[in-house]
């Protein structure tokens, strides 16, 4: 439902706020992490729920999104209950300005019971998750920069350490299930902070373009763990054929830790593609 003055209300598997309005840092096309911000835009999402988008006021909008508790558990309550992890209700907000080529963009979620903090006296507790993610630049004159921030809490990390862990539910029976129920996820307790960078010019039909990305070390259940940071760079260009076609090549480079005392894993990567605008 649409209304030029007072905006639009969607319904259905929408887009979270940083999917619909962000990533404007990420100006890659690829099917590789190393070749592209993978890391760093994994928390782009899409839930089942209802979305207001706001009409433009002097080139601000804004848009929000809840997904209910029986939309992202699949209508599975009862798995909830089994495995006591409360509800997994979520929620979106965005904030979009821009001005002159500047623009500022900010993405927030709130995830319900997604994270378990174990505690020192072997029991633990359910906590909720956080991203916050913010993306300022400018687009303008042949000119790009792209400069991004993201924090996250209790969701996907860009640590594997911390993706590769499990959470399982031992029933009174025994029976070992996993913690996750349709779309509530619930993972260790941990938290992150990452940093990207764009920078390209347009010279005619040719974008040379540089990003940098890095992510500190992260926190699990409280605890900063060592060597568990990531560097990236990805190297290219794109050659616009037409308005809506465009060849790309790139190059990237991504170095990440694996954990205290199991160093370091690098990749390598070169690709090339076309894209086709219909």
């Amino acid at each position: 439902m649409q209304h030029d003055k007072f905006g639009t209300v969607r319904a259905g598997r929408i887009s979270n706020a940083i999917n619909a309005n962000m990533d404007v840092v990420d100006a890659w096309e690829y099917n590789s992490d190393a070749l592209g911000l993978g890391k760093f835009t994994r928390t782009d999402a899409r839930y089942v729920g209802i979305a207001y988008d706001s009409p433009e006021w002097a080139g601000f909008n804004f848009n929000v999104l809840y997904s209910p508790r029986d939309n992202v558990n699949g209508g599975d309550r009862t798995g909830e209950y089994d495995r006591g992890i409360g509800s997994g209700d979520k929620y979106s907000l965005g904030l979009n300005y821009k001005n002159s080529g500047f623009y500022a963009k900010y993405g927030f979620d709130y995830l319900k019971n997604s994270g378990l903090k174990f505690n020192d006296n072997l029991t633990a507790e359910l906590k909720d998750g956080q991203v916050h993610r913010l993306e300022g630049g400018y687009d303008a004159n042949n000119w790009f920069v792209g400069l991004g921030y993201q924090f996250t809490k209790n969701t996907s990390s860009h640590s594997s350490l911390v993706n590769d862990s499990h959470i399982n539910v031992i029933l009174p029976d025994g029976e070992k299930l996993d913690a996750n129920v349709g779309d509530h996820n619930v993972i260790v307790d941990n938290s992150g902070q990452e940093a990207a960078l764009t920078v390209g010019y347009h010279f005619g039909n040719v974008f040379p373009k540089i990003s940098y990305a890095h992510g500190w070390d992260v926190k699990i259940n409280g605890t900063k763990e060592k060597n568990t940071k990531y560097d990236q760079i990805v190297l290219g260009a794109d050659y616009d054929f037409s308005k809506r076609t465009t060849a790309n090549v790139q190059a990237g480079w991504l170095r990440e830790g694996l954990g205290e005392d199991n160093g370091k894993v690098k990749t390598t990567a070169f690709g090339v593609g076309l894209k086709h605008t219909f």
